[in-house]
């Protein structure tokens, strides 16, 4: 996406695949193509720490690793 091309951005349970790690590059990006002002609502698990999830709804069987974070730690 170009800079400051986007009206909004919704990162809705995104960020749980996303490690503590990488996160500031993740919200670098979104900064750089979210135009000013504009609305970004994010969706994630609350907590800390991470862990493996070996099933998903409805009891499909899965193999992904989800990271969870508080509002105070992504404001950061």
């Amino acid at each position: 996406l170009a800079d400051a091309s986007g009206g909004g951005l919704l990162a809705w349970w995104s960020l749980v695949h996303v490690p503590d790690d990488a996160i500031p590059a993740v919200f670098a990006q979104f900064r750089r193509v979210l135009r000013p002002r504009c609305p970004l609502l994010l969706g994630f698990h609350h907590g800390s720490g991470s862990r493996w999830k070996s099933e998903g709804y409805g009891g499909h069987p899965m193999k992904v690793r989800c990271h969870r974070s508080t509002s105070d730690h992504l404001a950061d």
